[in-house]
């Protein structure tokens, strides 16, 4: 990034950068619509990973398909500091940039990623106020899209469309093309359009590191030093959880746990205040996440029936492999004790499971690679599962009305058997 770029007024760097996405849509080659009505646009992002190396750096992309253009674009500017909720927000940017540029008639914008389009809908509704906007991870995307969608003559409309499903409908056609595009991407020889840094829309003081860029998250969530992740194992996680199931709960849990956005009464308290930042079921402890999901006694028996499951199926691997004694015990050791803290199961001595990590294991003998990969896949699973039903549990007893719908009228008397 240019830093003298800086000292540009604010409305000046995003004309700049609205105009140079606009003339990228130019030039991009026109994705395959197949007979989609004009209206619809469809936007998608895609992260790969780093690989958990100190000089591995992650890849975040997203893909937009509209009747007057489109674009495959990389936040390869952002460098580490991207995650998916940026891809997604940039696709929705580019969306909505190029709905009003285009005068798209009645404009629908479909995009999987429920939680910013709740958040988009919700500020249209009824403004936002500050301290909702400063709690936000990547707030600078956010406004931008808001902004975009204020100022357009004909406002497109965010709809949600659930992603990885067998529907045949336009959107759902529409978003399994958009979702293609951006994960073919990753492998390109040739890296899509670096988009540029939304500076014009960042709090006035923003931290900046080099590796992340500017700052919009909790500073003091340092992944490098709370996982290190070289520490824990390196296979790559199950792809089901995060590309396949139509709703991923269990991975969004996950999302909000490793950015520290999980709304427990200890972060509550931090940034709002007005309760008390102890445990809500009479543990003498602080709410924090690792409270929650490694030694609430709430949970207790969920772990404990979690970690017989696991057991199970881990020794049926075993089994199957016919592995030696000193390896079965090793690992059935391990599984036992993966969803609470261990000294001789996890290396900082405290359970990681709800962050999406599962220990690396040292056999006594040596292994298949085919074995380790699956019990690796069967740990993360179970793993990024408990922590979503922990967290469903919590919800539901901490905010009984989550979820519900009030009726809006009475049952006549002959049905009242049914409420």
């Amino acid at each position: 990034m240019d830093h003298a770029s800086l000292l540009y007024p604010r409305d000046i760097r995003r004309y700049h950068a609205e105009a140079a996405l606009l003339g990228a849509t130019h030039v991009s080659r026109q994705l395959p619509r197949n007979k989609l009505p004009d209206s619809l646009i469809a936007c998608d992002g895609s992260m790969m990973p780093a690989q958990g190396t100190a000089d591995s750096v992650r890849s975040v992309t997203f893909a937009v398909t509209t009747s007057v253009g489109s674009l495959t674009g990389s936040l390869d500017n952002y460098a580490n500091g991207a995650t998916i909720l940026h891809g997604e927000l940039y696709g929705m940017i580019v969306s909505a940039l190029l709905a009003r540029s285009g005068n798209i008639q009645d404009g629908t914008i479909h995009s999987d990623h429920l939680n910013a389009i709740r958040v988009i809908n919700s500020s249209l509704l009824a403004p936002l106020l500050p301290h909702t906007w400063s709690a936000l991870p990547a707030r600078s995307l956010y406004r931008w899209l808001h902004s975009l969608i204020l100022s357009s003559p004909k406002p497109p409309t965010l709809i949600h469309i659930k992603a990885h499903t067998d529907s045949s409908s336009c959107p759902a056609r529409a978003n399994a093309l958009v979702d293609a595009i951006a994960h073919d991407s990753h492998s390109q020889i040739i890296r899509p359009y670096p988009v540029p840094l939304a500076t014009f829309e960042l709090d006035d003081f923003a931290l900046y590191s080099p590796s992340l860029k500017f700052i919009e998250s909790d500073p003091t969530f340092l992944p490098g030093r709370t996982l290190a992740l070289p520490l824990y194992d390196l296979h790559a996680p199950p792809n089901y959880p995060y590309v396949r199931m139509p709703y991923a709960y269990s991975a969004l849990v996950q999302l909000y746990a490793r950015s520290r956005q999980l709304d427990t009464a200890s972060v509550h308290f931090t940034r709002m205040g007005g309760i008390s930042p102890c445990c809500q079921f009479g543990c003498d402890n602080l709410e924090t996440p690792h409270h929650l999901f490694a030694q609430c006694r709430r949970f207790a028996q969920t772990r404990n029936k979690s970690s017989k499951e696991l057991v199970d199926t881990t020794s049926m691997l075993l089994l199957e492999a016919k592995t030696t004694i000193q390896t079965t015990d090793v690992y059935l050791h391990s599984a036992w004790r993966l969803f609470v803290d261990d000294a001789s199961v996890w290396p900082l001595h405290e359970t990681h499971y709800y962050l999406g990590t599962v220990p690396a294991i040292q056999p006594p003998d040596p292994v298949t690679t085919v074995l380790a990969t699956k019990i690796a896949h069967v740990w993360h699973t179970a793993s990024i599962r408990l922590a979503g039903q922990i967290w469903g549990i919590y919800k539901r007893a901490t905010k009984p009305t989550v979820g519900k719908v009030e009726r809006v009228f009475d049952l006549p008397r002959h049905l009242k058997h049914l409420q």
